[in-house]
């Protein structure tokens, strides 16, 4: 009985271990699934339909001034022509491809970049040039702004300058044309209407006692009676009510950047993952042909604790901006569900992108 007890023990332990791998590994053991059971063309698929929840809530919510990573985007960030800033001006919509570069770039279909309006191939070093070129452009055209404002109010302190010289002078002249003295006014004498005007007082002083008071009585029963609240400080309703809250749109903007730093997380990692890849791939190929079979535990072995760091840091900077994320969401009266949906994305994405690279190994 007690054996039986010690065994019953040790296997409820063994249990309770396997589940904490489990769930430590779950996602290297969906990744593993993923690889066994998806070919590379599924994964792809799989991969874009785990992007639609993020892409469709921001298409229902247009307050928020964000656009999913494009194809040419993502392009120019992993050739190293834009970097995080540049991204995330493009993501949260204060420049477009076209403004940076002044020129219409697209993909062709290899995948290369190209001059959207004639068609020819632009390779890394002339987009960097073009960009180079474009921020020359601007920073003249600002240079030039700038002067042509000074100039324009240098004119205008000038005329107003100039006119109240003028003014002055007018004013001065002026001054000195009326020198002439007033006439002394006659005395007037007591005409005979103002005799008879005097005497007729006394009888027109009677009539206009009796008008007045027949004014005072109109208007004493046509003033409006004044509400006594408004000495308190109340206003009465007059039927406006009060204006309801609107939409924070600095909380609106500090909710972009947070939906856009994950695009630009994805991004940067995705870049590094692909150094990384190549790396494995170029000292393969370096090794001679008899040793690559035996050669290439070591290469994984060396590039391993870079790779799990690489996802450590990675989980811990998308830990942080969906931290950030919650809290703004939940200041501007959001949907918070977000959040959740955007971790379980991303978990997902990292099975699939593992199950990938065991696809290109």
């Amino acid at each position: 009985m007690k054996k039986s007890r010690i065994i019953l023990i040790v296997l409820a332990v063994v249990i309770f271990v396997a589940a904490i791998v489990v769930w430590w590994q779950f996602d290297n053991i969906k990744a593993v699934y993923y690889w066994w059971k998806y070919s590379e063309s599924d994964i792809e698929q799989m991969t874009e339909k785990n992007n639609e929840e993020l892409n469709k809530f921001l298409n229902d919510n247009p307050e928020y001034s964000v656009h999913a990573t494009t194809p040419l985007e993502e392009k120019l960030y992993q050739e190293g022509i834009i970097d995080d800033e540049e991204l995330m001006s493009m993501l949260t919509e204060q420049i477009t491809v076209d403004d940076m570069f002044g020129k219409k770039l697209d993909l062709s279909d290899d995948g290369a970049l190209v001059d959207s309006e004639t068609g020819e191939k632009i390779s890394i070093e002339k987009a960097e040039q073009l960009k180079e070129e474009r921020k020359e452009a601007v920073k003249k055209e600002s240079s030039a702004k700038e002067t042509s404002a000074k100039e324009s109010s240098a004119k205008e302190s000038s005329a107003k300058e100039s006119g109240a010289k003028e003014s002055s002078a007018k004013e001065s002249s002026a001054e000195k044309s009326s020198t002439k003295k007033p006439t002394p006014a006659k005395e007037k004498t007591e005409t005979k209407s103002e005799a008879n005007r005097s005497q007729s007082n006394g009888s027109a002083s009677d009539v206009g006692s009796s008008i007045g008071s027949s004014i005072g009585s109109s208007i004493a029963s046509n003033t409006p009676t004044v509400d006594n609240s408004a000495s308190n400080g109340t206003v009465a309703n007059s039927g406006n009510s009060t204006p309801q809250d609107k939409p924070n749109s600095s909380s609106s903007s500090d909710v972009s950047a947070s939906i856009a730093r994950v695009y630009v997380l994805k991004s940067s990692m995705l870049a590094q993952l692909d150094a990384l890849y190549n790396q494995a791939v170029s000292a393969y190929y370096a090794l001679p042909e008899d040793q690559r079979a035996s050669g290439i535990k070591d290469i994984i072995s060396s590039l391993y604790p870079r790779a799990t760091a690489l996802e450590a840091q990675c989980d811990a900077q998308m830990a942080q901006i969906l931290s950030d994320l919650r809290s703004q969401l939940s200041a501007s009266g959001g949907d918070t569900s977000l959040v959740d949906k955007i971790d379980s994305a991303y978990r997902n994405e990292k099975s699939l992108q593992k199950a990938q690279y065991l696809n290109l190994g």
